[in-house]
């Protein structure tokens, strides 16, 4: 799966490999319309999109999700820190934590701070 066209450059040797494969690039044709590598098994799908539903009974007193809902109402809107899927090489999450609570007092600011799924 790509999600980025400078991907395509950086795994140039993966797009080579025999047998083809299927290959995925996660990008709507309307961010990216140009034409796509020369392989028989690259399909453009379009963004990967997750729907996850959440009981609005979990954000109430006593739910798994209160205190989310608390932190919220307690001050200004907080800014959102996360990795999603990405990797630091050579850097161990501990540190990456630090790192991201020192911005956020450096900043004066609160923060959601949410670890990668990698």
């Amino acid at each position: 799966v790509y999600l980025h066209r400078t991907c395509f450059e950086y795994f140039q040797e993966q797009l080579e490999i025999q047998p083809d494969r299927p290959r995925f690039y996660a990008a709507s044709k309307v961010v990216d319309s140009e034409a796509l590598p020369d392989c028989k098994e690259f399909h453009q799908t379009g963004d990967f999109l997750y729907e996850e539903r959440v009981n609005p009974m979990d954000f109430a007193k006593g739910g798994s999700l209160a205190h989310v809902k608390e932190f919220l109402a307690a001050g200004e809107p907080p800014i959102y820190i996360g990795w999603g899927s990405m990797i630091a090489h050579g850097l161990p999450q501990e540190d990456m934590l630090r790192l991201a609570l020192k911005a956020v007092r450096s900043a004066g600011k609160r923060a959601v701070i949410l670890g990668g799924w990698a």
